[in-house]
């Protein structure tokens, strides 16, 4: 039984930044905005990240272009897996993943404390909710859970 996928979530980062993820239905790619942001960072408020057509949940948010394989047929197969995607195909990215929420209200919560971590044990059950309801063959975005990329402790082997 294939899960639901939500139309939307947010991403808190360790750079007290807020990301909008959405658009996952109905166009080729997932659409990333960063809707708030504390101090200097690489992306400024109200910017998309760019440059790829998948988004990989990992420690970040990574968009990359999915590549294609085979010395005689180039384009046969499509490597989806971000750890197996060359990093010249990675694009715009965030900072480390505090937490996902369902909503921009429960994402600046978040952003009132002052000790955040990657993963936060704190909101670890509402990330993992959200990283569960995207289905294995969604057509735009991966859960990477290769060890040393993957967001979830029980993915990088830190149970």
């Amino acid at each position: 039984m294939a899960r639901k996928s939500s139309k939307q979530f947010f991403a808190v980062t360790e750079s007290k930044s807020i990301y909008r993820v959405y658009g996952v239905y109905g166009i080729s790619r997932p659409i990333v905005v960063k809707v708030h942001g504390k101090g200097k960072g690489h992306v400024r408020v109200g910017a998309r990240l760019k440059n790829g057509s998948m988004l990989a949940i990992s420690r970040n948010l990574q968009l990359y272009v999915p590549e294609g394989s085979g010395l005689l047929s180039p384009m046969s197969t499509v490597e989806r897996s971000l750890e197996m995607v060359n990093t010249r195909y990675w694009g715009g990215h965030t900072s480390p993943i505090v937490a996902l929420c369902r909503t921009k209200t429960e994402a600046t919560e978040i952003l009132k404390y002052d000790d955040l971590q990657m993963c936060d044990r704190r909101w670890v059950e509402q990330t993992r909710k959200i990283v569960n309801s995207i289905p294995e063959d969604h057509p735009s975005i991966s859960v990477c859970r290769y060890p040393s990329l993957a967001l979830l402790p029980e993915d990088r082997g830190d149970v």
